[in-house]
Parts: C-alpha cells; sequence; structure tokens
C-alpha cells in the first residue's frame, strides 16, 4: 500500500527559534522619555535607582544565559518571563547555541508612581545587529519584594512607544480601567479570541504580525495535511499577570500573555507525517502515531490601547514566543 509522507516545515515569516524577527529597514522606535505635567504621586523610584534595579537584572539573567539554567534567573526574573526564557534555553541546548542577551537602555526607561502595588519599571533594550529591540517590563509585587522581570517582547517593525521619563514616571492602569476603548483584561482576551477567529471587539483590533503569522501558519499547516491528518490551533488569555502603564499621548501599555495549543492528529494509519521545525528539533521522534502530538506555546504580548472615544485602533506593538511543552496525548 502507497503511504504518504507529510513534512510540516515551520514557518519563517516573522518567529524564528530565538523570537521575533523583522525588516531592518523598519526597526521600532522607543524614543527618549519626555518631561510633562506632574500628578499627584511621585515616581517611585529615583534614576540612580532605576539604574541599580536594571544592572541587577541584566547580571542574573547575563549568568543564566550562560549556563542555561533556569534556576538561576530565581533572584530577578519571574513568570511569565522566566517560562519564556527557560524554553528558549531548552531550545539553545537542542542546537547547541548561545542565548542572546538582554541589554537594557537605561536612557529609555520609565517607572510608575503610585501609593500601591504592583508596582513598574518599563524599559527598552539596546538591540544587537540584525535583532528588534524588545520591550522589558519588570514589576515589584509589593514592598519587601525586589523588582523582577515579568514580560519580555520583541517590537514588530515600525512600531514605536513614548514612555515618560523617570522624573516625572507614568501612572499605573488598573487592569479593569474603563478608561479606554477596552480594559486590559477585555483587550487580550479580544486579542487572543481573534487568533482563532473570534469576532466579539475584533473590530477594535488593528492587524499585526503575529496576528499574521498565526493564521497563516494554521493554513499552511492543514493544507500540508491535507487528508492525512488534522491541525487545531486553540488560543486562550491568561486572567493575569497583567501590567499596565499609562504612556504619553494618554492611550495604554498593557503586558500580558497567551497559551495556544497546536494539536496534530493522524486520520490515515498509512500517512507518515512529521512534525518540522523547533517542535521537531526537541522530539525524540517527531513524527505522528497513533497519538495525537500536542505542542504548546507561551506567547507574551504588548497591546496599545487607546483613549475611549479615539478613532485609533488597539494595536499589538510587539510579541515573543517559545515553545513551552510537547507531549503524546493518551486517549
Amino acid at each position: 500500500m502507497k503511504r504518504t509522507r507529510v513534512a510540516l516545515v515551520a514557518l519563517a515569516l516573522a518567529l524564528t527559534g530565538t523570537g521575533l524577527a523583522g525588516c531592518a529597514d523598519e526597526v521600532p522606535e522607543v524614543p527618549e522619555p519626555v518631561e510633562g505635567p506632574s500628578e499627584v504621586e511621585s515616581p517611585n523610584l529615583d534614576s540612580e535607582q532605576v539604574q541599580t534595579v536594571l544592572e541587577d537584572v541584566m547580571a542574573v539573567v547575563k549568568e543564566a544565559d550562560e549556563a542555561k539554567d533556569p534556576k538561576l534567573l530565581e533572584p530577578r526574573v519571574k513568570a511569565p518571563a522566566s517560562t519564556l526564557r527557560a524554553g528558549f534555553y531548552k531550545l539553545a541546548a537542542a542546537r547547541g547555541t548561545d542565548m542572546s542577551g538582554i541589554n537594557l537602555d537605561t536612557k529609555s526607561a520609565t517607572v510608575t508612581k503610585t501609593d500601591e502595588w504592583p508596582r513598574a519599571i518599563v524599559v527598552p533594550t539596546q538591540a544587537a545587529e540584525g535583532e528588534l529591540p524588545a520591550l522589558v517590563f519588570i514589576t515589584q509585587d509589593s514592598a519587601r519584594d525586589d523588582y523582577k522581570m515579568q514580560n519580555w517582547v520583541r517590537m514588530f517593525p515600525g512600531q514605536t512607544v513614548q514612555t515618560a521619563a523617570v522624573s516625572e514616571g507614568t501612572p499605573v492602569v488598573p487592569n479593569d480601567s474603563e478608561a479606554f476603548l477596552l480594559s486590559p483584561t477585555q483587550a487580550m482576551t479580544a486579542w487572543a479570541q481573534r487568533l482563532d477567529g473570534g469576532e466579539e471587539n475584533a473590530d477594535l483590533l488593528a492587524e499585526d504580525d503575529f496576528t499574521t503569522y498565526y493564521q497563516n501558519e494554521r493554513k499552511k499547516l492543514s493544507d500540508a495535511l491535507g487528508e492525512s491528518g488534522t491541525v487545531t490551533f486553540k488560543a486562550t488569555a491568561a486572567e493575569s499577570p497583567l501590567t499596565a502603564v499609562e504612556l504619553v499621548d494618554g492611550s495604554a501599555l498593557v503586558a500580558g500573555h497567551i497559551t495556544y495549543t497546536v494539536t496534530y492528529e493522524r486520520s490515515d494509519e498509512r500517512a507518515n507525517i512529521t512534525i518540522g521545525g523547533s517542535a521537531g528539533e526537541l522530539m525524540d521522534d517527531p513524527t505522528v502515531h497513533e497519538e495525537p502530538v500536542q505542542v504548546t506555546y507561551l506567547t507574551t504580548v504588548v497591546l496599545s490601547i487607546p483613549e475611549k472615544g479615539s478613532d485609533a485602533k488597539i494595536q499589538a506593538v510587539g510579541a515573543e514566543r517559545v515553545i513551552q511543552s510537547v507531549k503524546r496525548l493518551e486517549e
């Protein structure tokens, strides 16, 4: 009997083994923070304190990166950033490659001003040659906790984020705030649902590189399998943690994460379906047998949400993804 062989090759459009890649002539910008009118609260940290926190975070990440040991991240990195980094360590170990470090641009940092917790520092990275810069969210959960890196995303080509100077600080935006087109929680949920074709609030969302990648990959893999099997995508927004701050233009900058699964199932027992790309590299046997294979991805994302009444749309300014797990599903 003739056997059908299907090789599933990961798309190289935007997502690489170490994150999102883009066009070199459309480098995202994080302009110098600007001075603005002062609010009631004072910034939670001054410039020297921010510098110290950022140096501590970079030192911890560098040590962990060199060892590819996620346990070394614990003093200054927490989930979902720690989970994302650990996934990169697995892939780098499988490939025998080094990690690309995180070099924070301390001159472009902003810090929250609030009497409550959590508090945050938002800072871009200085991108290495051939890479896009990232946005990093570093948060403090309580007065007794250290500031730890909680989230980072690779910015999409052509995106710009304008933060406030450390001397001014920036307000924290509550996750249920009604001052914007959608609250941070609603916006993150709508973005995740739109990936799978959900229509609720989809008209408020602008197109972005990750959504295009996700939907194109689903179609390409489905077409490649044909009648040999099926591939099912499912995205779910995490309820927490979300970190949201106000930008100079009055919009909200929101960092959160989603998980999504890609499940491969063989329809024809004669078919030989091989999973390619990063998922295949992490498997001892990348072939789909009787049991379906499920790949779970963690994706961090940052959204910019305009003020209520604005004609602008909610825009994803960056995202980063990594494989969290690969497993065979038992009956």
